[in-house]
């Protein structure tokens, strides 16, 4: 669970630091994907959410809230899964946009 959801992180970064003109503009524009992982972290501790198995394909969330599972020994595979199998199929697509847009010399040269 914590290597697909570090995975996804990774993708995220790398889809804004790829459309970024400069390594300042790439720390920026990410601060706030950080600020809302960092509240999105916090939403399993303040009881937030249902027990639906969708809840588990929600990016970002799904990684919080399955940890908070772990955390408190009431795990479900199904969510477990759920929340792998999703975050590789998010990172997995981060990754062909991340293809395409280095594909792009309209993105990549427009620094």
């Amino acid at each position: 669970m914590v290597l697909s959801t570090i995975l996804l992180n990774i993708t995220l970064i790398s889809l804004i630091s790829a459309y970024a003109k400069s390594v300042k503009e790439a720390n920026t524009t990410a601060l706030p994907l950080l600020l809302v992982s960092v509240v999105v972290g916090l939403l399993p501790m303040l009881g937030a959410g249902g027990d639906g198995w969708y809840y588990y394909a929600i990016p970002l969330y799904n990684g919080s809230r399955s940890m908070g599972d772990l955390f408190s020994h009431d795990t479900n595979v199904l969510h477990a899964l759920t929340t792998v199998f999703s975050n590789v199929v998010y990172a997995g697509l981060g990754g062909f946009a991340l293809t395409k847009m280095f594909g792009s010399e309209k993105i990549m040269m427009n620094k």
